[in-house]
């Protein structure tokens, strides 16, 4: 769930050797579109990945095992 297909990244699938070679030449050639992959990689990560956003996560799971075992 990190990588949005065209969004900051490419989704290639597993053992498909000439569309990952695509997909690196693209990166290669179009320095705008790694800038591109990479901003929306970093906000990606601040509003999901967030240190903040994982300790309210993991809370809310510790929170549900120990109410399950009251």
């Amino acid at each position: 769930e990190c990588v949005r297909e065209g969004w900051n990244g490419f989704l290639v699938p597993a053992k498909d050797f000439r569309m990952l070679a695509k997909a690196i030449l693209e990166l290669v050639r179009n320095g705008g579109l790694r800038k591109e992959f990479g901003r929306h990689s970093r906000l990606l990560a601040e509003q999901q990945f967030s240190l903040k956003i994982v300790v309210e996560k993991h809370m809310k799971i510790y929170s549900g095992l120990v109410a399950s075992n009251e």
